[in-house]
């Protein structure tokens, strides 16, 4: 059996205006006082404490048809906010960005989600987590390719061209492998660090795009700050890693040059096989979808930046990164 990670889920669901009333913490005076689900703004102070301005007033509570907004849900120890979006003619909202506070109600976390793969095997999301307060051991961030199989409303990135000078640095790399394996799909994510490493492996099964809860399930983290531990691991994952075709190692540099990228044969019907180049720590990712080991096509996406990432989360959050690999901790989960 694979030894899984258990994920954080990144969604918080709408509550009603009276589950937000009901649950205002007694315990936690810090947080403020709940007067509408909805606020048009968000500031972000010198403490890292969260600020919510200028509530949405709609009838029965309803959410904004149409643009940017911030949904808070204040628990009894934690306050988490959702960074909605509602775009023009769309017909879902998008989550822009998660934030949750500590139980001092200072800036704890982040994660920005984003779907980057859809087809009849559901969808694939490029995870990015962020700390900000904790100890860099205790709390470090990953940007990671997984199954998209626990958020009904992820963002969706922009499709843009070549970026030409200014590209940001290459900072991961992920391999996505999706096997037919009737009736259902199994989708393979390798995260690999900038130095073609493996770092992490998900899995996930879908059945007709819907998500389900067989084996294989779960990620597996393949490389960790404790070398014991990644020698317990690489003996645990060595037969799926067989299974499916996965590289322990990347030549990043022959791939860049080559686009080239030979894959171990397998026993699956292969739906598809996708490189995804990342870069900045998500701010801009390549996506090649492979055919006999070529690339067949290519399209660049980028995610978007809210005002609260640019002004003052991306700064903090790339120091944290850089500081892990300064120190040879992962940055990809």
């Amino acid at each position: 059996m694979l030894a899984m990670s258990t994920r954080v889920p990144p969604l918080v669901l709408l509550l009603t205006a009276a589950a937000i009333l009901a649950q205002q913490p007694a315990t936690s005076p810090a947080a403020p006082a709940a007067t509408s689900p909805y606020f048009r703004e968000l500031k972000i102070d010198s403490g890292l404490h969260l600020v919510l301005t200028g509530s949405i007033n709609l009838p029965n509570f309803q959410e904004p048809d149409v643009g940017s907004y911030y949904a808070p849900f204040y628990g009894a120890y934690v306050t988490s906010v959702d960074h909605r979006e509602k775009k023009p003619g769309a017909v879902a909202r998008e989550r822009s960005l998660y934030l949750e506070t500590g139980q001092d109600q200072v800036l704890d976390r982040t994660v920005k989600t984003d779907e980057i793969l859809r087809g009849p095997f559901g969808t694939v999301d490029l995870k990015k987590e962020c700390f900000y307060t904790r100890p860099i051991r205790n709390g470090f961030g990953s940007v990671s390719v997984e199954f998209g199989y626990n958020d009904p409303d992820p963002e969706l990135p922009s499709e843009v061209s070549r970026p030409g000078e200014g590209l940001p640095p290459l900072t991961s790399l992920s391999l996505v492998r999706i096997f037919r394996t009737s009736p259902e799909y199994v989708i393979v994510s390798a995260n690999y660090e900038r130095d073609g490493n493996l770092g992490s492996v998900d899995f996930g099964t879908a059945k007709n795009g819907i998500p389900m809860r067989t084996d294989p399930f779960g990620t597996s983290v393949y490389r960790t700050p404790d070398p014991q531990v990644n020698e317990l691991q690489a003996k645990e994952l060595g037969p799926s890693l067989t299974k499916y075709g996965i590289p322990t190692h990347i030549d990043v540099q022959k791939y860049l040059l080559s686009r080239q990228m030979p894959l171990p044969a397998v026993a699956f019907d292969q739906e598809k096989n996708v490189m995804h180049e990342i870069y900045g720590f998500g701010k801009l990712i390549r996506q090649d979808e492979l055919k006999d080991g070529s690339v067949v096509a290519s399209r660049w996406l980028q995610p978007s930046v809210t005002e609260e990432e640019k002004d003052t989360l991306n700064p903090l959050c790339d120091a944290r990164f850089r500081q892990q690999q300064a120190i040879g901790l992962p940055t990809v989960e």
